[in-house]
């Protein structure tokens, strides 16, 4: 079966407040993500850069597969950051990276300029981690026919893509028609047309439609949890992502 990540950013309800000051320690929570389903985590950049030291070797110390969830630039090089980045991927042993490339502008973007970014910061991280590029809408990589250029000039065993659980489908065939083989990951949150996230298993069966469609096009990577119904604490949020990683493991095979 797939493995299913816990992305920590969707039990932070301070996710887009001024500063992305952490309101919880994720180390408090690993026992209950882990016993209830979850295969690993993907650290929220903040619940790790912005915490006390203590909480950082908790967090180094607990054995958990990591994804590590980051907002870092490859627009502007800045390789003090860079550093800071893989010193991050290197304490937790992170598996996978995720980042993402500029956004659209106006003018032409420099992609080449990116692309030997991207590079430099791959040299800070452990061999081993993989980059994760979110191919998300407003950037340059929400073009699929773009994004296809921009991955045949990356190795293919260490970058690839992340794509988003309700991508429209005659979207999503041609991300797969352009870079189908890069394709390692999916972030999963559900609206289903609602103003907030909902729960997954909401009796429409419209999740595991979308999930039988990627694995029809040959997905066989992992999912994480990304947003869950908005609520005014981590507890609650994590009951939630519980509630829906237990329906996902029911569809997923």
């Amino acid at each position: 079966m797939s493995k299913i990540y816990l992305g920590t950013v969707a039990l932070e309800k301070n996710r887009w407040a001024p500063g992305r000051i952490p309101s919880f320690e994720v180390s408090d929570l690993i026992p209950a993500i882990t016993d209830n389903g979850f295969d690993g985590v993907e650290l929220w950049q903040y619940h790790y850069t912005h915490v006390a030291d203590e909480e950082k070797a908790k967090l180094a110390a607990s054995g958990v597969p990591f994804y590590l969830s980051t907002y870092i630039s490859i627009v502007n090089r800045n390789e003090e950051v860079y550093k800071e980045i893989g010193d991050v991927a290197k304490a937790i042993g992170a598996k996978g990276l995720k980042y993402n490339f500029g956004k659209r502008l106006d003018t032409a973007p420099d992609i080449d300029s990116q692309i030997e970014n991207l590079k430099c910061l791959c040299g800070y991280l452990p061999d081993d981690t993989k980059l994760l590029c979110e191919c998300h809408a407003g950037t340059i990589m929400e073009d699929p026919e773009l994004a296809g250029e921009v991955f045949s000039k990356l190795d293919k065993e260490r970058f690839g893509a992340i794509i988003h659980l309700e991508t429209d489908t005659d979207f999503a065939d041609r991300c797969f028609k352009n870079y189908g083989d890069r394709i390692w990951h999916i972030h999963c949150a559900y609206k289903n047309g609602n103003d907030g996230f909902v729960a997954m298993d909401d009796g429409t069966g419209n999740v595991e439609k979308l999930i039988k469609y990627y694995e029809s096009k040959g997905f066989n990577g992992s999912y994480a949890i990304e947003f869950v119904k908005f609520e005014p604490d981590a507890e609650s949020h994590l009951k939630h992502a519980i509630e829906d990683v237990k329906y996902l493991k029911k569809i997923i095979k």
